[in-house]
């Protein structure tokens, strides 16, 4: 409502994100209609590695000049009687979160510069909620664009706000409560009947990050050992959910029941007390007064919401992990979007985490807070890289193992389907690995990277190719089809389906990611896992970054696998297929062992992997013995 009459006051209004209950198209066009446009990232001139960057610096001030040794969380971790290493975790965690609660906030200073930027007399106003760490941040974001304006809404309409933010929350919280679910081996029973025992006896617990599968692409199986004896042989493995709706599960309830294994969910093992821990959160902060002190600057209602937040986390985390009273490890899922808390409390009940790292590129966007006891990366370069920034991450060993799905590629090299094989005999098959495209504009505005815009220019740059070398044969394929059905794509689709030399895979399940990367002469891609799979077997591969990402934040230390526009695109690709090398063997060797742990051993990166979490369990069961 602030917004329409903004607009109906004359102003040019643009919002960053809907909320639930208006984000759809349809809704959205109806906004257009009273002058409320979106704000796009399809807008952004010049790349978004701005943006992270910023995110990440501002998140760091606000932390240290107004979180740092906060008195409430020198309280809640005093409730809980942490340890110093304990609270460090606590400390880095509640860093990371902060971070997130700014991220909007960092949006909308990044749009208002570079609107700024395009028309330099134009002031811009931030309308947000007030709290004092709005307040705080805009002004940073202030001082280097003076045009920049806060304008905050009523202090009344603000609470409302919260209120309806906290009550969603608290619903929110409960209802995944309700559908969380435990299925005994070899049963499937619905979420709203099934019955717990009072003791739950596995030693090894497993959070795979909504599902067992990633997509259509592969099953999240690399911790699965084939041994029946073995501690982690999926049926001797708790699988946990942390309240994912019932929809967006009933794949991988059908994959459990199917290999008896069992399953539960994190938020459904506690209870849901936010009434009694809001009670306990108000004692604990008047038990803890007379630490305020010189302080009281730090006494705002965003503070003390923001570690209220934090405490029912935590307290939720701690809940459900009562009920494993037998749990010794926990298997991360997603590294980078593991919670940071949930790793708080593992830790308090003395479970440890192990986590292998998801994608090579992500920590050092410099974003995300690892907190584990033992992290499992793709290379030395990784473990480097965090020990330099210590804010980063917390971690007890850090130990490079290869990526696990990488030897999947060499596994694949000597069987190719006919139809590739074909094609093959005639042409260079080059491999062209596009971004996910929403499927909707409203989710479409809120892509960074991944937007139509940049897919629609990585299309027609790949007609481009296509063009300028006839005798090579250039496959599209991502992690879905999205863009096949697109309506704004169409026009784009109709030329690849009149072109000899170029075609979009559709059949993921038969053309699966390995397949299609150990088939490739060469690729070239938009950032992706697979990218770095494929330089780590030794394929060549090219990363075209005409979006500023991943350069603006790791730049793969110079080493030549970047590009970042067309002519040099086209020079780089002439050259592969004429049979140069992607570099000197020497460097490439040198870049492989630091980057993907080629070569440190004759073992698989799987096979480390499983060494490596045997050594472990049998360390937890020395220590607990």
């Amino acid at each position: 409502m602030a917004a329409i009459a903004f607009a109906r006051l004359g102003y040019d209004t643009r919002y960053l994100r809907l909320a639930p209950f208006l984000a759809t198209d349809r809704r959205a066009m109806v906004l257009a209609e009273f002058g409320v446009r979106a704000l796009s990232y399809e807008e952004i001139q010049g790349g978004i590695g701005k943006y992270f960057t910023q995110r990440s610096a501002l998140s760091r001030q606000a932390y240290e000049r107004i979180f740092r040794d906060s008195p409430v969380e020198q309280a809640i971790a005093d409730s809980l009687c942490m340890s110093d290493e304990d609270r460090e975790r606590f400390s880095l965690a509640n860093e990371h979160y902060l971070s997130s609660e700014l991220a909007e906030l960092c949006e909308l200073i990044m749009f208002a510069t570079e609107i700024s930027n395009a028309d330099p007399g134009r002031p811009i106003r931030i309308v947000t909620a007030f709290t004092k760490l709005s307040q705080t941040v805009i002004s940073w974001g202030r001082e280097s664009n003076k045009n920049i304006e806060l304008v905050s809404l009523p202090r009344v309409l603000s609470f409302g706000g919260y209120l309806i933010r906290g009550l969603a929350k608290y619903l929110s919280v409960k209802k995944a409560a309700f559908q969380g679910r435990h299925v005994t081996a070899g049963q499937q029973q619905s979420p709203e009947t099934s019955v717990l025992p009072e003791e739950i006896s596995n030693e090894i617990i497993f959070f795979p990050h909504k599902g067992i599968y990633y997509g259509d692409l592969f099953l999240k199986d690399h911790y699965y050992s084939n041994d029946p004896a073995s501690p982690f042989h999926p049926t001797r493995i708790l699988h946990l959910s942390l309240g994912e709706p019932k929809a967006e599960r009933a794949r991988t309830d059908q994959y459990y029941a199917l290999h008896q294994i069992p399953n539960s969910d994190l938020h459904a093992l506690g209870a849901v007390a936010v009434r009694r821990w809001a009670f306990d959160y108000i004692r604990l902060i008047w038990r803890g007064r007379h630490r305020w002190g010189a302080n009281s600057k730090k006494r705002t209602s965003s503070h003390f919401a923001f570690y209220f937040a934090r405490y029912c986390h935590l307290r939720l985390y701690l809940s459900g992990l009562e009920r494993l009273p037998r749990a010794k490890i926990a298997l991360v899922g997603y590294d980078v979007l593991f919670p940071p808390m949930l790793s708080v409390a593992l830790a308090l009940h003395d479970i440890v985490t192990v986590a292998t790292q998801e994608r090579f590129f992500a920590p050092f966007q410099g974003i995300y807070r690892l907190i584990f006891d033992y992290y499992l990366p793709v290379g030395p370069r990784v473990c480097r890289f965090l020990s330099d920034h210590p804010r980063l991450a917390r971690l007890g060993h850090c130990d490079p193992i290869g990526p696990v799905r990488a030897e999947d590629i060499s596994a694949r090299q000597t069987e190719f389907p006919e139809k590739y094989s074909a094609i093959k005999r005639e042409r260079k098959l080059i491999l062209a690995l596009d971004f996910h495209s929403e499927t909707t504009a409203v989710a479409n505005a809120r892509a960074m990277a991944n937007n139509w815009r940049t897919n629609k220019r990585f299309y027609l740059d790949m007609i481009r190719l296509a063009i300028d070398f006839p005798h090579a044969h250039i496959v599209l394929k991502g992690k879905d089809t999205n863009a096949t059905t697109l309506s704004q794509m169409q026009d784009i689709m109709s030329v690849i389906g009149m072109m000899p030399n170029i075609s979009f895979e559709t059949d993921l399940s038969t053309y699966s990611p390995s397949l299609m990367a150990a088939m490739a002469d060469l690729a070239v891609a938009c950032h992706t896992s697979l990218v770095d799979e494929m330089l780590a077997v030794g394929k060549p591969a090219l990363i075209y970054d005409f979006i500023d990402h991943p350069t603006s934040h790791f730049g793969y230390d110079q080493y030549p696998v970047i590009v970042k526009t067309y002519q040099e695109l086209r020079l780089r690709v002439a050259e592969l297929i004429e049979g140069s090398p992607l570099m000197p063997s020497d460097m490439f060797a040198e870049m492989r062992q630091d980057y993907y742990s080629y070569g440190i051993d004759n073992l698989s990166a799987r096979l480390r992997l499983h060494n490596r979490l045997e050594d472990i369990y049998h360390q937890v069961n020395g220590r607990v013995n």
